[in-house]
């Protein structure tokens, strides 16, 4: 009788040690999935491959709804359409406590210049291009700033409402989830 309890208690404890390998290895897997989803996720609000750029004013963005890969502050797209940037400022727009880079681009497709504001975002030293937000067409006299919480494009539609300082024009932007999104304040 006392052998096949024995017998027993050793099959009881084989049994055991499969089923707890099989959880444990259950866990290991169920964890690589979650942390390589869980990276997925952290880039996914960036418009375009996520490749590593180390100067914040070079990437690819999509502005106007083409893609332009920025160079030294210039890009040319398709047919007659290119960017300049026109102001930068350094900033800390997704409070990591690391700078991250906002500038004002100016985009010509040959018919009207329109501006838009955009970002590279500081992530693990290195730059990636955030999403661009449409600020205005034909504008005069810009001023991008940022001050602690918002990013500010201050601008005049015409030139006699730059020189009377009068009809200013204020977009408000935010940088949430690694997006900049435009808010009101």
């Amino acid at each position: 009788m006392k052998k096949e309890i024995k017998k027993f208690d050793v099959l009881l404890n084989k049994i055991g040690m499969v089923i707890i390998i099989i959880i444990a290895l259950f866990s290991i897997v169920f964890y690589w999935y979650y942390s390589q989803v869980k990276k997925i996720d952290y880039y996914k609000s960036f418009p375009l491959s996520f490749s590593v750029k180390t100067n914040p004013i070079n990437g690819e963005y999509v502005i106007g709804g083409e893609v332009f890969n920025i160079v030294n502050g210039e890009a040319k797209g398709n047919n007659s359409s290119s960017i300049v940037i026109v102001d930068s400022i350094d900033a800390d727009i997704n409070g990591d406590f690391k700078k991250d880079n906002v500038f004002l681009v100016a985009y010509s497709n040959g018919n009207v210049l329109s501006y838009y504001v955009a970002a590279a975002i500081t992530i693990n030293d290195h730059y990636f291009p955030s999403n661009a937000i449409f600020v205005d067409d034909d504008i005069i006299q810009t001023e991008l700033s940022f001050d602690g919480e918002s990013i500010t494009e201050r601008y005049y539609e015409n030139k006699s409402d730059y020189k009377n300082k009068k009809n200013e024009k204020i977009v408000y932007l935010k940088c949430l989830d690694k997006e900049l999104k435009q808010i009101i304040k």
